[in-house]
């Protein structure tokens, strides 16, 4: 970054002076997310999540004395569920599940309450009868695409399920 009028630093303060002199005042909406109260540094660190809090298969299923059992390594070795990228998200879902029928007893009931929270106005969370009425709203493409994640996540439920079910049924 070059300049010929004085230094970087007074080409930003002028820049932002003259951004806060002409900026109005916009609505807000309340969404999910993070905003920086002040100016970020490339090399900040912006936020720090230890890694015992993310849901993962070896935190959420493998230190679980109900999930380890039922989906713990010696499952995951004995199905062929050893591919991280093919499984790990339907194992997930199912421990998400489980622990959504523990209510306030699951140290996830916090983050399932968020879940919970969440605007559902996404296609392929709607019925056939919400897509079918939306489809001149949505466009024929956007109700083929949530028709199709709809079939995704049913197969990697059934997928999943069905081993569980044959087996400690």
């Amino acid at each position: 970054y070059s300049t010929t009028s004085g230094s970087v630093d007074e080409d930003i303060s002028r820049e932002k002076s003259a951004q806060s002199q002409t900026q109005t005042e916009l609505p807000t909406k309340l969404v999910r997310g993070l905003v920086a109260k002040h100016d970020i540094s490339v090399g900040d660190i912006v936020i720090s999540i230890p890694l015992y809090s993310l849901l993962s298969v070896p935190s959420t299923i493998d230190h679980d004395p109900v999930l380890s059992r039922i989906l713990g390594p010696k499952a995951r070795e004995k199905y062929g569920w050893t591919d991280t990228l093919e499984h790990e998200v339907p194992l997930l879902v199912i421990a998400v599940l489980y622990h959504r029928s523990l209510g306030m007893e699951s140290p996830l009931s916090h983050y399932i309450d968020v879940l919970l929270g969440t605007p559902t106005d996404f296609p392929f969370l709607w019925s056939n009868q919400e897509l079918r009425d939306n489809t001149d709203k949505i466009g024929e493409g956007v109700k083929k695409l949530a028709k199709g994640i709809q079939k995704d996540l049913r197969e990697m439920y059934d997928r999943i399920m069905g081993k569980l079910v044959t087996e400690h049924s």
